[in-house]
């Protein structure tokens, strides 16, 4: 039997167990091997109290047995309504796997326990940063399309920077935790970033998202440095291989973050007001010396769509997904601006 800590989900439904295990360590959630185990007897006797840090067990295979073993957490997925030991920590097995996530990182942050190093195996991460001088001119629809077409084939988080965010009301699914979770543990338990971001995100249509700050006076208040930290640890505990960035103004530092991104993305329009607006962004640029920024920023101009798709989850089968797609084959790869 293996020596090393680990966590254990004991469930006779195979594939539900399967699906948790799938789940907790596509993102990382935990930085703990997970076995599995269909049978609480099997379990008891081979797994020792030392070696488990969590157990993870339905109802219906929290036996007399696996209480009375002396394990130090254990976690019950509820299957009926019966009332359990208020000592015992459980959740409903049926609720969304992100919330039961969500309180397995909280039990193993309880006690502070010292997590193993994680060690990242994708190569750096690359950053694509949205900022356009021009009010609504589709930037988040345009930044979450792109990121589920990337994440066809990539794993990608993508962090909402708006003044008002609205974002929560895109989403059928709502995570329990937001940036500003990561932001605070981030800057007092770094080591806790890890095990908090799964808490943190949703899956839209294969695209992971972070609830942003509640509004412009709390980002106003992060200063760039605590963001550039933030996605630095992100690149160092998690396996993403993009970080979409959609900003506003209200970002503080907003040159700095801008300059750490990859490729900037600039929707451009053809009226008078809104070509304006982007020569007096430009104009800025050179006044502060950062060429670079317009060097490295993509221009878009896209056609008035007579309809967009209303859920988010459906974004990469639109018009619009179909405008990216071309574009990102070579059509109108770069324009000037």
């Amino acid at each position: 039997m293996n020596e090393n800590p680990m966590i254990v989900i004991c469930d006779d439904e195979r594939t539900y167990a399967c699906h948790l295990l799938d789940y907790l360590e596509s993102r990382r959630a935990v930085d703990y091997p997970i076995c599995i185990y269909t049978d609480s007897a099997q379990l008891v006797e081979d797994v020792s109290p030392k070696k488990a840090v969590l157990i993870v067990i339905a109802e219906s295979e929290y036996t007399e047995a696996v209480a009375g073993r002396g394990y130090a957490k254990v976690l019950v997925l509820n299957e009926t309504d019966r009332m359990m030991d208020p000592s015992v920590a459980n959740i409903s097995k049926y609720q969304e796997t992100g919330h039961i996530a969500a309180v397995i990182q909280e039990l193993l942050a309880e006690d502070g326990a010292e997590a193993p190093q994680t060690i990242r195996h994708s190569g750096p991460m690359k950053i694509l940063g949205f900022h356009t001088p021009v009010s609504r001119c589709l930037q988040t629809t345009f930044a979450l399309t792109l990121g589920e077409l990337l994440a066809e084939q990539h794993r990608v988080l993508y962090m909402n920077f708006e003044n008002w965010p609205e974002l929560d009301s895109r989403l059928e699914n709502v995570p329990q935790g937001s940036v500003a979770d990561l932001l605070y543990y981030n800057d007092c338990a770094k080591d806790k970033v890890s095990p908090h971001l799964a808490g943190s995100i949703t899956s839209v249509g294969g695209l992971d998202v972070i609830l942003p700050l509640e509004d412009f006076m709390e980002l106003q208040g992060v200063k760039a440095e605590a963001w550039l930290s933030l996605f630095q640890t992100i690149e160092q505990v998690s396996e993403y291989e993009y970080l979409l960035l959609d900003l506003s103004e209200s970002v503080q530092g907003l040159l700095q973050i801008l300059e750490t991104c990859d490729e900037i993305f600039t929707i451009r329009r053809g009226d008078n007001l809104s070509l304006s607006r982007l020569d007096g962004y430009l104009n800025f640029l050179k006044a502060h010396h950062e060429e670079e920024l317009a060097a490295k920023t993509r221009y878009w101009e896209f056609p008035i769509f007579p309809e967009l798709p209303a859920r988010v989850e459906d974004y990469r089968q639109g018009a619009l997904a179909d405008e990216i797609r071309d574009r990102l084959s070579g059509r109108e790869d770069r324009a000037d601006a």
